[in-house]
């Protein structure tokens, strides 16, 4: 490369820049050299620099106050985050940021640009700053899944390499809560010196570490437990046989019983204590309960909007009480005339909506209200092996424009893990590159964003497995959401879970008929796949064959988790929800043979017996390269019902 011939090689950077920037030749780094930094807080984002260019094989650099081939440095006049970066002969290499956040900012883009130029350099210039001020990430660390504090500094890193600024771990039942083990017992919790220490990792890079903690529902586990049972809503359904269905429906404190009250403000204490951060999201979504159960009288009498109310203001007091500020999630507020208007106008409305096509009036009835809002989108991983590529880009996309559009603070781009958290955290890489995109830019080009991370993140030169990852989803018509909801169908006695039967769209009318399980099981089978068996399993196979070439031909110089250390290595886990995703669906075909009689072909239950069964070992063997142990046995403990289910299936 040189001269002015092909100036900018199809370079990409992530997030797109609001900016393009200038490109105007190339010339030739040094194999060794220095990185001048102007303050000691700088030295981490040089020294990332020189790793980086020491595992191109050019160790010879070092971090030095002074006189460096590359130069980090703060500007006063450039607004926050903002950065500049300027590369040539004659000035070398000069990255300047506004503020810490900023250089940090200027620092990733010099990252990625090298990893696909190195041993050359760009003559260039570029300046760029964000849409978003706010630009966060919660993890769900609760719902089956605790990872590695190994994995949770690694993926630090990645929010920092894609310009994040916010981190949110939500916790239900996984933190180590003083005086509660009831709670968190068996479940490997996050305890408070691992949260101060990760919260120090996360300021070292700019990030910001922010407590996320249901305070009113979605307490499923603890009111589970002998000792806070009595505090919920529905006490007398403690005993009922274990569900990860039932966990995200039945789950709220009693709001009439001080005693709720005081253990929830005691595990937002307990989580928020070991953090720097002023901040506190402290839930409030999905009370489905309220006034359902022992607060029904006082409901009653003054209303659940009003009972709502009472309950997160005194929270939001209580968070006060300590110079916190509050952020909340808004569905419920939304739901309830009124409610906003009781909040403090401080408090920060977390406004989910993770459908594809985004609801606009919920993001403008909070901007009318005047209190501050983070629009908040999702990865599309849940319950999935493949994420659904498609329906996150449509949704981060779009929440980022409506958010723009109305004033919004930010952005936060959540990454849930219900029924188990099966889903591995590595395969929610694209919908993080797409959060981060959007944030930064909330007029980003699907397609330009969707090669883009193909190549910097994966070293797919021919920018596919994305876009291929999405044709998989869009194949994928036996998920593990429906797998849970088959087996949960079952009460444990062979009767029908009725609680379970009522959460399935098109089947609550069967329910009150008294249905027998058999045909509870039938009707959801001949829902989900009588349109769709047995032409789906071909166009799944050519597909997820399409997705393993792109994976073949993946992994050079440029990707940036391609190696193949257990941890940091992302063909392992696609290869292995690939796998899944076809037995998953194999399974799906079964049934729609015992139930459906679709002519399935020559797929044997016995074979994909043996297989699952190898897969389920492989599948823990990988949990355990990213994730603690935590709650890896109850999806084992479904693995095996679905390996004897297939043994039982006639021939």
């Amino acid at each position: 490369m040189n001269g002015r011939e092909d100036d900018d090689a199809g370079l990409v950077v992530l997030p797109t820049p609001c900016t393009a920037p200038s490109y105007d030749g190339w010339f030739a780094m040094p194999l060794q050299g220095a990185i001048a930094v102007a303050s000691p807080s700088a030295s981490i984002y040089a020294r990332q620099i020189a790793d980086d260019l020491g595992a191109y094989g050019a160790t010879g650099w070092k971090v030095v106050a002074s006189g460096g081939f590359a130069t980090l440095s703060i500007e006063c006049g450039l607004t926050a985050g903002a950065y500049r970066i300027v590369c040539s002969p004659e000035t070398e290499v000069r990255i300047t940021g506004g503020g810490s956040e900023g250089l940090r900012n200027g620092v990733q883009t010099f990252r990625q640009i090298l990893s696909q130029t190195w041993p050359m350099l760009p003559r260039m210039r570029m300046e760029d700053e964000p849409r978003f001020r706010v630009r966060g990430y919660m993890l769900d660390v609760t719902r089956g899944r605790v990872p590695t504090m190994a994995w949770l500094r690694h993926w630090v890193d990645k929010l920092c390499y894609y310009k994040y600024n916010q981190f949110q771990l939500y916790f239900e039942h996984t933190f180590a809560y003083d005086g509660m083990s009831q709670v968190w017992d068996g479940a490997d919790p996050i305890t408070p010196d691992q949260l101060k220490e990760l919260d120090a990792y996360c300021a070292a890079r700019d990030i910001e570490l922010v407590p996320a903690v249901a305070s009113f529902g979605h307490q499923y586990m603890a009111l589970r437990t002998t000792k806070l049972r009595t505090l919920g809503e529905l006490p007398e359904d403690a005993d009922r046989p274990f569900s990860f269905i039932e966990r995200q429906q039945h789950h709220t404190f009693n709001a009439g019983d001080p005693r709720a009250f005081a253990t929830a403000c005691a595990m937002v204490d307990d989580v928020c204590a070991p953090v720097n951060s002023v901040q506190c999201n402290i839930g409030g979504d999905e009370t489905f309960d309220l006034g359902r159960g022992r607060s029904r009288a006082l409901a009653r009498r003054i209303g659940r909007d009003e009972l709502y109310a009472r309950w997160m203001n005194a929270m939001v007091a209580h968070v006060r009480r300590r110079d916190g500020r509050v952020q909340m999630w808004a569905d419920i507020a939304l739901s309830m005339p009124g409610v906003m208007a009781r909040l403090p106008q401080d408090v920060v409305m977390l406004n989910w909506d993770y459908a594809p096509h985004v609801n606009e009036a919920n993001v403008k009835a909070i901007a009318d209200t005047g209190l501050p809002q983070l629009v908040c989108p999702a990865v599309h991983a849940w319950n999935e092996l493949i994420p659904r590529v498609n329906d996150a880009w449509s949704n981060i996309s779009e929440m980022a424009r409506l958010g723009a559009i109305h004033g919004a603070r930010g952005m936060l781009v959540t990454d849930w893990g219900d029924f188990g958290h099966i889903n591995d955290p590595r395969m929610a890489l694209p919908g993080m590159i797409f959060g981060s995109t959007c944030a930064w830019s909330p007029t980003s080009d699907r397609q330009e964003t969707f090669e883009a991370a193909s190549r910097l993140e994966y070293g797919d030169a021919h920018g596919a497995i994305v876009e291929r990852m999405g044709k998989v989803a869009e194949q994928d018509a036996w998920r593990w959401e429906d797998m849970v909801r088959y087996l949960e169908l079952d009460d444990g006695s062979g009767n029908v879970n009725h609680e379970v039967l009522n959460t399935i769209e098109g089947l609550r009318d069967i329910s009150g008929a008294g249905a027998a399980l058999g045909e509870a099981r039938c009707a959801y089978v001949r829902m989900r796949l009588a349109n769709r068996m047995p032409g789906v399993i071909g166009e799944l196979k050519r597909s997820l064959d399409d997705l393993g070439c792109a994976l073949a031909h993946a992994g050079s110089r440029g990707g940036t988790d391609t190696s193949f250390d257990d941890m940091v290595n992302v063909r392992l886990p696609l290869a292995l929800a690939m796998e899944g995703t076809l037995l998953l669906n194999e399974i799906g075909a079964l049934l729609a043979s015992q139930y459906v009689h679709v002519d399935v072909g020559d797929i044997d239950a016995r074979k994909v017996a043996d297989a699952w069964s190898e897969w389920s070992q492989t599948y823990a063997r990988v949990w355990m390269t990213v994730s603690r142990r935590s709650e890896l046995w109850r999806l084992q403990r479904l693995f095996g019902q679905v390996e004897r289910l297939l043994r039982t299936m006639p021939q």
